[in-house]
């Protein structure tokens, strides 16, 4: 007579389950309403990059897609994080830096990521790279305003942006900075995951 716990029944149920596709955790539905805690993106390099002006480009990108997804999710950040992991993906660096005022702009949070890679990066190869925001808040449609520029024309323009490439597509408009050899964005939009489509 064979003697099976009632743990081990369970547990070839749902690896039954499982190697035929099937799902039958439960679904907690208010799971897609929670306010999100961070928003980062993280790339891969296809070669080291050595130059400061290279990494720029490629910070620059990955900022303006994690600040059009807190737009989307209609919060706003206070601190800004850099990671970079070095040549062989041997090591690395991650800074990051609080800031005065919430924003959801690329403009204002870029100047700050220079900064952490000036003041961090020990100048060598760097073969992937982070952009994070966090210290988030949900909600405010409130607009720090400045007596130098005018903020409300930029987050419009901001908008603008977003809606442009949601109806037309994710290349429909982009940085002429991606367009430099160090662009990955080009690359990065036929992808799914980090792997061509």
């Amino acid at each position: 007579m064979v003697n099976f716990s009632i743990s081990k029944v369970v547990n070839f149920s749902l690896d039954k389950h499982r190697s035929h596709g099937q799902d039958v955790s439960e679904i907690n539905p208010s799971s897609y309403s929670a306010a999100h805690k961070s928003f980062s993106h993280r790339t891969t390099l296809p070669r080291d990059f050595y130059e400061r002006s290279e990494i720029a480009v490629v910070i620059l990108e990955l900022l303006d897609e994690v600040c059009r997804r807190v737009r989307a999710a209609n919060q706003k950040g206070r601190r800004v994080g850099l990671s970079l992991t070095y040549a062989g993906f041997q090591g690395g660096v991650y800074r990051a830096k609080t800031l005065p005022d919430f924003t959801d702009q690329a403009s204002d949070l870029y100047p700050h990521l220079l900064d952490l890679l000036d003041r961090w990066w020990d100048k060598s190869g760097v073969r992937a790279v982070s952009v994070s925001l966090d210290m988030l808040e949900t909600g405010s449609d409130a607009i720090q305003l400045s007596l130098f520029e005018d903020r409300t024309r930029r987050h419009r323009l901001s908008e603008v942006y977003d809606e442009i490439r949601t109806k037309f597509g994710e290349t429909s408009i982009m940085r002429a900075a991606s367009l430099l050899p160090a662009g990955q964005f080009l690359d990065r939009s036929k992808k799914i995951g980090g792997h061509y489509m």
